[in-house]
């Protein structure tokens, strides 16, 4: 039965469709085990960008499971968003088809580095799954039940990593109009598993790392180790941003494969005192006046330095040959966070050096602990608490009480 109530005004084409308030169909279907099945008509978004009538089914369930009642009310339902006139004819497209408007409407206005991550992440693990999904029947348990998939064979942060490209694509559907929710929202992203972080090296086998380089890496490894710029930051200072005057060095742009962009956040934008010691280094670096707009660390033929490439060919056999554990351009960014907490470093004042926008990020995420310093802690705390109390374990059973 459908019953006419004048017409609705539907987002697409700019013009009208009639709406249609209708209680569907119901039948059975099947002959060893039947189901009921529901049909309807639902409002659709066609190859021009028109709208147009489809006709839609769902299986509700079994009929020894379900009386007729009871599936005319799971249909109803279904059907109650069209009768409503909330559903979107744009939430009818497939995930495949919003995501290449995605690719070409969205993705152009972030900087290199996130676009990358962006299409990585959706070109290996979301098309994949949700390709042939309409936009509308996406829900939270099934955004848990794709995320929950993969928690076995991939790291916490890959997971994180997945959920965080779905919920944005979600989100942009919802601004364009197309949803009314983001089913990716609202839930915490279930655990991967465990995986070694890049460590934080100590100041020794900083040096050691330090003595084996040649220049520029050398400036270079040496800068990182004392400011902690990320490894795009590294790559994208310029000689002007070195003040030998004032004695320092302004963090504004960074360099993705490349690709020179804007630093990472608002808190990334930084100006850091210049190391003494790599003053003179540095000046080698600078090289000739003319230029000053110029990348200030390259190769011995001149081009940009190859900060990828290091990790590679330099940090790898370094770390062999030296019996170092592996590592990278973030474990210096975790050294210094570590190192700063260590010497008492406000962590205001860490904050700021490493440009994260929260403090939160500086001590969850980049600054380690060992079982050294948990136990300068422990016996600080003693010292403290109990000042009086004995040594038991000095001079045998001295201090005890017969």
């Amino acid at each position: 039965m459908i019953a006419i109530a004048g017409r609705a005004r539907l987002a697409g084409n700019g013009g009208y469709v009639r709406r249609r308030f209708q209680s569907g169909s119901l039948f059975k279907l099947g002959k060893r085990r039947k189901v009921w099945v529901g049909r309807w008509r639902e409002p659709s978004t066609k190859q021009d960008g028109s709208i147009g009538i489809v006709m839609r089914s769902a299986v509700l369930g079994t009929v020894a499971d379900l009386s007729r009642s009871q599936a005319a009310g799971l249909l109803e339902a279904k059907i109650a968003p069209v009768n409503s006139g909330m559903l979107k004819p744009g939430s009818m497209l497939s995930f495949k088809n919003f995501a290449r408007e995605w690719e070409s409407a969205v993705l152009p206005m972030y900087r290199s580095s996130t676009r990358d991550f962006y299409k990585r992440t959706l070109d290996r693990w979301v098309l994949p799954y949700w390709s042939d999904w309409r936009l509308i029947d996406i829900r939270l348990m099934d955004v848990r039940k794709w995320l929950n998939s993969h928690t076995a064979g991939y790291s916490t942060s890959v997971v994180k990593h997945m959920r965080a490209t779905l919920s944005k694509m979600l989100s942009d559907a919802l601004e364009m109009g197309y949803l009314d929710r983001n089913a990716a929202k609202g839930f915490r992203t279930p655990r991967g598993k465990s995986v070694r972080r890049a460590m934080a090296l100590s100041p020794e086998q900083v040096a050691a790392v330090i003595s084996n380089l040649e220049e520029p890496l050398r400036t270079a490894v040496r800068l990182v180790s004392i400011l902690g710029l990320r490894e795009s930051e590294l790559s994208g200072l310029r000689v002007c941003d070195l003040s030998f005057e004032d004695g320092t060095i302004i963090v504004r742009q960074s360099r993705y494969r490349g690709e020179c962009n804007d630093v990472k956040t608002e808190g990334s934008a930084r100006v850091l005192p210049l190391p003494v010691g790599c003053e003179s280094d540095l000046r080698k670096l600078a090289g000739m006046a003319d230029r000053a707009e110029g990348l200030l660390f390259r190769g011995t033929d001149g081009k940009p330095f190859n900060f990828d490439g290091a990790v590679k060919y330099a940090f790898k056999p370094l770390a062999e040959s030296a019996n170092i554990p592996r590592f990278t351009w973030r474990s210096f960014r975790r050294t210094v966070s570590t190192q700063m907490h260590r010497s008492g470093v406000p962590l205001k004042v860490a904050q700021g050096i490493l440009g994260h926008t929260t403090p939160q990020v500086t001590l969850g995420i980049y600054t380690e602990t060992s079982l050294d310093d948990m136990r300068a802690a422990v016996e600080g705390l003693e010292a403290q608490l109990f000042p009086s109390v004995p040594n038991l374990l000095v001079g045998g059973n001295a201090g005890l009480v017969n």
